[in-house]
């Protein structure tokens, strides 16, 4: 998951009254297509001698997932699939896995996320 800044640390701040962000993000002349948000990581690995691939739409990470599986059985490499997700984004976090917090209102049908439940549910996100 990348939002161009070390947000977990901002979030883990939080219980303590503090809110600082370590911005990470930088116009990259060598890769304007991250759009600011700084290092290429998909050069990276790829330069270390993996696949990667960058999503930008929450739509194809489903399909991204597919893509990363065939490459890493057609070239026995780590496959790492970089996530771009808005630069203010809390991530649910917690220190066990039963007391985990949540920063935004769950999905609770198909309606709120229609492409995450509908594959756990078997429903018709339209109906």
């Amino acid at each position: 998951m990348n939002n161009s800044y070390l947000g977990l640390i901002r979030q883990a701040q939080r219980q303590f009254d503090i809110d600082y962000c370590v911005q990470l993000a930088f116009e990259n002349q060598n890769s304007p297509e991250v759009e600011g948000y700084g290092v290429d990581h998909v050069k990276v690995v790829e330069g270390l001698g993996c696949k990667a691939i960058r999503v930008t739409d929450p739509s194809n990470i489903q399909s991204a997932f597919s893509e990363a599986r065939a490459l890493m059985a057609a070239h026995q490499v780590p496959v790492v699939v970089e996530i771009i997700l808005e630069r203010v984004t809390n991530i649910s976090m917690g220190v066990e896995i039963n007391a985990i917090n949540e920063f935004e209102p769950l999905a609770e049908s198909a309606t709120d996320a229609p492409t995450a439940l509908s594959s756990i549910n078997n429903t018709n996100p339209t109906s």
